[in-house]
């Protein structure tokens, strides 16, 4: 399967520090022989990462899942979907830490939201840490809206961490 080319055009930060420009990247469905790449993203992404198992685990559950590759082939972030009847949920959105702040998150989940209109999805759910304001401000700023809150979800270095239930109805 062929898959176009898009390209995105970044500005310079303020600190002096360059984004990529004129950026050219494809987003294309993941295979199981991208795991040792996909959880050297997963490292980057927190201190509380997915495990290799854990991502192993998604394509035997045969979740769909979608990686966003640049121009020279490179992988810099992921996104792993479950899909039962008509309802979705994101179970995981990570993005190289270097590749941040650049839209690529963005551009990731856009496709992926598109997808599922395809498949008659009717609404789509996720949890996000209550301290990953970046992460909230994207799933935000893209039409998802806040549920409730599920105390102490997630494993912190430290003690547990309360998740915010997001959800968007395509």
């Amino acid at each position: 399967m062929k898959f176009a080319l898009l390209q995105r055009t970044h500005l310079a930060l303020g600190d002096g520090k360059k984004m990529i420009t004129n950026q050219n990247y494809h987003i294309a469905a993941l295979k199981p022989n991208m795991l040792d790449t996909l959880y050297a993203i997963e490292q980057t992404a927190s201190p509380t990462h997915w495990t290799e198992t854990m991502i192993a685990d998604c394509f035997a559950a045969n979740y769909t899942m979608y990686g966003l590759y640049l121009e020279d082939q490179s992988l810099v972030a992921y996104i792993v979907l479950s899909v039962i009847k008509d309802e979705a949920e994101i179970l995981n959105l990570v993005v190289e830490t270097n590749a941040r702040k650049q839209g690529l998150g963005r551009a990731l989940l856009t496709h992926a939201i598109d997808a599922l209109k395809t498949q008659n999805i009717k609404r789509i759910f996720l949890e996000v840490r209550a301290s990953n304001h970046a992460a909230e401000t994207l799933y935000t700023q893209t039409g998802f809206k806040t549920m409730l809150t599920r105390k102490a979800y997630y494993r912190t270095s430290d003690g547990r961490e309360d998740a915010l239930l997001m959800t968007i109805n395509l």
